[in-house]
């Protein structure tokens, strides 16, 4: 016992020691709970985190949303560490690597067209046509604002010569219907109730951008989409032709140090609410594993290759998580104990013929002693030294699966005895051996 314990303890400590490097590579829980900004509480943005919000909670991860003023109150969020913030929707255009050193992106998750309703008459195709009016193009802070103020500069028209209003979606319609705007810009889906009541309305128009092509050459981060025509309504025929729309694409976007566990999660969210395409994508066209803007994040990429890993699909988010975390820290402690498992018995049964072959190596310089012409040894000597090595070996603690080699080397003292007392007495000695021999 006190032989394994000696060779136990050196391989306990050696293995705490990799596990307790292993844990400095190890990440912590997830955490319980994930805050996503999202836009206003009617928005398109907000719509689509209350579907995310759904799915997490499956997992039991609650994903708590705060209303914004839109992408660039969101991008400025997940840049502020005081903020609670961990993940976003941001609009494409909206934020750069350049001034978000700590933002990764999960993906562009859809398109998101940009409708222009206007009042009057005669038919506008261009946004040149709209200066010196009243427009609604977002609140202040807003990604809306920033992406259609960009589009009206690169058109020359700016707030010297042009009234920018700053109301939401809802307001922004009900001031266009109560002739209190001009125009309105709204980035939202087809799907948003906002955008069929414009398109229900007795006097409103819907913008087919004839310069669309110039705008997504000048602005890379917008896309070009085409609505059908009749596709609202084809006993009505509404809309009356086909309109071709800007669409800038939504990103997810998270801090650098949201937990890899969440970031998968977030990414088969996106995978489910947007991969069924729509009205304006195919299916599996989105969500994409790429961001010209703001650089993937290699976990993302990695769960759009892999999608859920095994653990992950047949057990329950938490149990999976665990398991994953757990495994870190014991494929470098099997790492060890593998060869340990190896090399402890070879240890433990060379320490044990060890104190055998101790004793082997005195007999053997006592008989070389008493073999030499001249020996450096009396016989008193050689009997003292026998009697000791004997009484030695007597109390040499001995597994029973080692009684061989014990009595062995008992048997070899015995002959090396008989040796010593054929020189003391050698007539007794002839006398022994030769009853021996006659035997």
């Amino acid at each position: 016992r006190r032989e394994m314990l000696l060779i136990a303890t050196p391989a306990i400590a050696l293995a705490a020691a990799a596990l307790w490097l292993a844990y400095q590579f190890v990440e912590p829980a997830p955490p319980r709970t994930v805050v996503m900004s999202t836009g206003s509480a009617k928005g398109a943005y907000h719509l689509v985190g209350t579907r995310y919000a759904e799915i997490l909670a499956r997992s039991g991860v609650k994903l708590e949303l705060k209303t914004s003023n839109g992408s660039k109150e969101n991008a400025s969020r997940l840049m502020d560490m005081s903020s609670g913030v961990k993940v976003a929707l941001v609009q494409g255009g909206a934020v750069l690597a350049k001034d978000a050193p700590n933002l990764v992106s999960l993906g562009r998750v859809y398109q998101q067209p940009l409708w222009i309703f206007y009042r009057g008459e005669d038919v506008k195709t261009r946004l040149m046509q709209f200066k010196g009016l009243k427009l609604a193009i977002g609140p202040e802070g807003s990604g809306t604002r920033a992406m259609v103020t960009e589009l009206l500069k690169a058109t020359k028209i700016t707030a010297d010569d042009t009234q920018f209003l700053g109301p939401e979606n809802d307001a922004a319609a009900s001031m266009l219907m109560a002739a209190e705007a001009d125009a309105i810009f709204l980035p939202t889906g087809a799907d948003s109730p906002v955008v069929k009541r414009m398109l229900s309305a007795d006097g409103i128009k819907l913008v087919s951008l004839d310069q669309a092509d110039a705008y997504i050459r000048i602005n890379p981060h917008l896309g070009k989409v085409v609505l059908p025509q009749g596709m609202f309504d084809l006993e009505k025929n509404v809309p009356a032709s086909d309109v071709t729309m800007l669409a800038p694409q939504a990103s997810l976007l998270a801090r650098d140090d949201l937990h890899p566990a969440i970031i998968g999660l977030l990414v088969n969210a996106a995978k489910e609410v947007h991969g069924q395409g729509g009205m304006f994508q195919r299916m599996g066209e989105y969500p994409q594993a790429s961001d010209p803007e703001i650089p993937m994040s290699e976990d993302a990429a990695r769960s759009y290759i892999t999608g859920k890993t095994f653990l992950h699909r047949h057990l329950p988010f938490w149990v999976a998580t665990f398991i994953e975390r757990m495994a870190i820290m014991l494929l470098p402690l099997a790492t060890i104990l593998l060869p340990l498992i190896k090399v402890l018995p070879w240890v433990y049964q060379w320490r044990i013929r060890k104190r055998i072959w101790y004793w082997y190596g005195q007999l053997k310089r006592l008989e070389q002693r008493l073999g030499s012409d001249t020996p450096e040894l009396t016989l008193d000597a050689a009997r003292q030294d026998i009697e000791r090595i004997d009484d030695a070996a007597r109390v040499i603690p001995i597994p029973l699966r080692y009684s061989l080699e014990y009595y062995s080397l008992r048997s070899a003292i015995a002959l090396v005895r008989q040796r010593i007392a054929a020189r003391v007495e050698p007539e007794a000695a002839i006398a022994v051996y030769g009853a021996r021999a006659s035997l």
